[in-house]
């Protein structure tokens, strides 16, 4: 509870202890009753208003306290200058706009007497609460399509005929910017409903994370349409309730395949065991090379994907026999990263598997090929970057198997053809030198 204010009388004893006998805040403190802390804010609030002893006396008590005290309710002006809030709310409905770039806007037209970011933030705040007294959305950009079929519909006129056919209008919103796609079907069947999303997203140039739609029967015939059993929607939708049923049910830390994403459900989240780049999504995708360097540059002999995610070690088994029955010959030694500790190599096959920073059977010269194990790892480098290995552009496990050949052919073919380059011009060479007279 606040603390009741004393009286002018008081207030004025106080100003003339001060001012006219130079009197400390402790004797003041004695003489009137009242503590040091009321005494030295009275003081200050005169001296900011210019008041002094002696109080003019045109000024009485109730305009002095108007003075020293400001009336209930009021608030002085700010003495910063605001920004346009309707700006700022409008520019928030814009992709990749937040608050903090719009404060450095306001900062870069005020940058002398601006508010700081946190004061920015909360008065935006404080605006938004203001606007109305209903219930306000902010949808960011590209999150979210709103579609509905328009209540009226619309006589179409066959100009050959004359006969009048009433048109449904689909109508679909963009919740951001209020972008519309419009369109007239002459039905609310489940064909044309679909048909009419597809126009949509085609008009759009692309997909929102969520179509929200109202409880329309063109839509979901019944509340649920498994339990009623509707074949038609249950046979349009499969795909996308099985794995909206898996997202719904899989849990952080299960084991076993997991859904990553709607669009490529066989992505696979790969640990990588690294500070920059923990894990990878994708599929795991094997690839070998030579030890020795061949003249045309470090070649590819083996690339394939291999999707469930196994582990290391355990690809050798099915890796191994493809890789001779690739290269025609069988493979004398095989040097590995740490990763493929507890290998399951075929033990029929006469040759050792060798791990980096192996000490036991390691002799001087399979030291030095261990050292240069690590040349596998530009060429990985390569594939990601130059030879889209790194991002996929087809589709499925098919398509994950595909790009993974395709880009160890592609990396290949580059080194055959840079040292076809290479000999070309040698040949060049040694012809010009000997057209050149002596």
């Amino acid at each position: 509870m606040p603390a009741e204010r004393l009286s002018m009388r008081k207030i004025r004893e106080v100003l003339r202890l001060k001012y006219a006998c130079g009197a400390s805040d402790r004797v003041i403190s004695r003489s009137v009753g009242i503590g040091r802390t009321a005494i030295a804010e009275y003081v200050r609030r005169a001296a900011v208003i210019g008041i002094s002893w002696p109080i003019p006396e045109e000024i009485d008590d109730t305009a002095l306290e108007r003075k020293l005290f400001a009336p209930a309710g009021y608030n002085p002006p700010r003495s910063k200058p605001l920004p346009d809030w309707g700006h700022v709310h409008a520019e928030l409905r814009r992709r990749g706009v937040t608050l903090a770039l719009l404060w450095e806007e306001y900062r870069g037209h005020h940058p002398d007497d601006s508010y700081g970011y946190s004061r920015f933030c909360d008065l935006y705040v404080e605006w938004r609460h203001g606007i109305t007294a209903t219930m306000r959305q902010t949808h960011p950009a590209g999150e979210k399509l709103f579609v509905n079929f328009a209540g009226d519909t619309m006589p179409v006129f066959d100009g050959l005929t004359g006969e009048v056919r009433a048109a449904k209008i689909f109508v679909a919103v963009m919740g951001a910017s209020n972008y519309t796609f419009a369109q007239a079907r002459f039905s609310e069947a489940l064909p044309d409903w679909i048909g009419a999303h597809v126009d949509a997203l085609s008009f759009l140039g692309g997909v929102p994370k969520a179509l929200v739609c109202d409880n329309l029967k063109a839509g979901q015939s019944h509340p649920d349409c498994r339990a009623a059993g509707d074949s038609g929607l249950e046979a349009a939708f499969a795909q996308l309730l099985m794995l909206a049923r898996r997202v719904r049910e899989q849990k952080q830390r299960q084991r076993g395949p997991k859904v990553y994403s709607l669009r490529a459900p066989e992505v696979e989240c790969i640990g990588k065991g690294k500070a920059h780049r923990p894990y990878e999504f994708g599929v795991k995708v094997s690839v070998a090379t030579t030890i020795s360097h061949a003249k045309g540059g470090q070649f590819v002999v083996h690339a394939k994907a291999l999707p469930g995610n196994p582990h290391d070690g355990h690809t050798l088994a099915t890796v191994i026999p493809d890789m001779e029955a690739l290269v025609g010959n069988t493979l004398a030694r095989i040097l590995t990263d740490k990763g493929y500790r507890g290998h399951n190599a075929p033990p029929d096959h006469k040759f050792r598997v060798f791990i980096s920073g192996q000490k036991r059977g390691v002799t001087p010269a399979i030291k030095r090929q261990l050292r240069r194990r690590s040349a596998v790892e530009p060429v990985i480098g390569h594939l990601k970057a130059e030879h889209r290995m790194g991002r996929n552009y087809l589709w499925y496990r098919r398509g994950d198997a595909a790009n993974a050949v395709l880009a160890a052919v592609g990396y290949n073919f580059r080194r055959l053809i840079r040292w076809l380059r290479l000999l070309l011009c040698q040949i060049l060479v040694a012809l010009m030198a000997t057209l050149v007279p002596a």
